[in-house]
């Protein structure tokens, strides 16, 4: 028996709206999903972009292709809007904050690194560490 369960891609939570309206900028927004593992830069109604990273992925995972530039999907990379990165893979997400810098790092369940992301306050957008 497989242990991907094929689902439709989640609906957005609709959290954006909410930060649009009362003029919020968060330096990173966090968030557990039981299927998946995702992160990406969106931007918000104001211009300003904000990362999201989702994980906890300890139930049933979801059959999606990975998202990313190491994608090993069988269509290669199949990000949506905003996403810099995806994996239907059992893991999780460390999150250093340091003064001048924020990295998100997901790691498998042994703790190989799967995808690294970071940004100073001054970027934003950040970048995929090297």
């Amino acid at each position: 028996m497989s242990r991907h369960r094929a689902r439709p891609r989640p609906v957005p939570s609709g959290v954006r709206p909410w930060y649009d309206e009362h003029g919020i900028v968060p330096d990173l927004v966090t968030n557990s999903h039981a299927h998946i593992m995702e992160f990406g830069v969106y931007p918000l109604a104001s211009g300003d972009l904000v990362p999201a990273a989702t994980s906890g992925s300890q139930g049933w995972l979801l059959c999606r292709d990975e998202c990313g530039e190491d994608a090993r999907g069988p269509e290669g990379s199949v990000c949506g809007d905003g996403q810099l990165w995806g994996a239907s893979e059992y893991g999780y997400a460390v999150v250093d904050i340091w003064p001048d810098l924020l990295q998100v790092t997901y790691k498998d369940v042994e703790g190989n690194d799967l995808f690294c992301w970071q940004r100073t306050h001054e970027d934003p957008e950040g970048e995929v560490c090297e």
